[in-house]
């Protein structure tokens, strides 16, 4: 028993670090073939990053599982029916989520969400009418933190259209890339709206929060 144990526990030992290679690669090519100096290329959700992990796993189980059972027809054909009902289902998941993507290039913003198929249209800067920064407080309290508000970054455009950057599955999510974004936007000359200011016990000056909000809003 304790010997089947040990060879289950060395064996997701192993799926585990392999599938956490093939993981960290996949993610660097993703963002290696978008990569040039004139444009911000943003990819990566938890979403995203959960599928493509849970398929490399997965994937690499069924490998193993293919090797172990080479020579028993019966299981090795089984377990390919398994594989190939996995793969059609967590494959295309897995593309999807990897082309859920933010593109700032010279010409102009191009977000595209999980479930469109096709790559979103680029929306040049001459048509965003503005960027709106407001938040939503998660949990009223005297002394507030960076946790405790969920930014809206808004952009509106001239046909009355609108989309949140910071959306629950979005690729933008960290400090250095709504700092990199305002500054894309700033040199493109897009006006900025604060919508409000923060709350005024908000204290932790060092959050990106704080830096967005104090800045001097720019009008049309």
């Amino acid at each position: 028993m304790w010997n089947n144990i040990s060879k289950l526990s060395r064996n997701l030992f192993i799926t585990t670090i392999i599938s956490a290679v093939l993981w960290v690669l996949y993610i660097l090519t993703q963002q290696w073939n978008y990569q040039k100096p004139e444009q911000v290329y943003l990819i990566g959700t938890n979403l995203s990053y959960g599928l493509s992990f849970v398929f490399f796993f997965v994937l690499i189980l069924f490998v193993l599982s293919f090797i172990h059972n080479r020579f028993h027809a019966k299981k090795l054909r089984l377990r390919f029916i398994l594989f190939s009902i996995f793969y059609l289902i967590m494959g295309p998941l897995t593309v999807l989520g990897f082309d859920n993507y933010l593109l700032l290039t010279q010409n102009g913003i191009q977000y595209n969400t999980f479930f469109n198929i096709e790559d979103a249209k680029v929306r040049e800067w001459h048509e965003i009418n503005q960027l709106e920064l407001d938040y939503i407080i998660n949990e009223p309290k005297k002394t507030y933190t960076q946790d405790d508000l969920r930014l809206l970054f808004i952009l509106h455009f001239d046909d009355g259209t609108s989309i949140d950057l910071n959306n629950y599955n979005s690729p933008l999510y960290r400090k250095d890339q709504f700092l990199k974004l305002i500054a894309v936007l700033k040199k493109n000359d897009i006006p900025i709206k604060i919508k409000k200011p923060l709350p005024k016990e908000f204290k932790d000056s060092k959050s990106y929060l704080y830096q967005l909000f104090t800045q001097k809003p720019t009008s049309p």
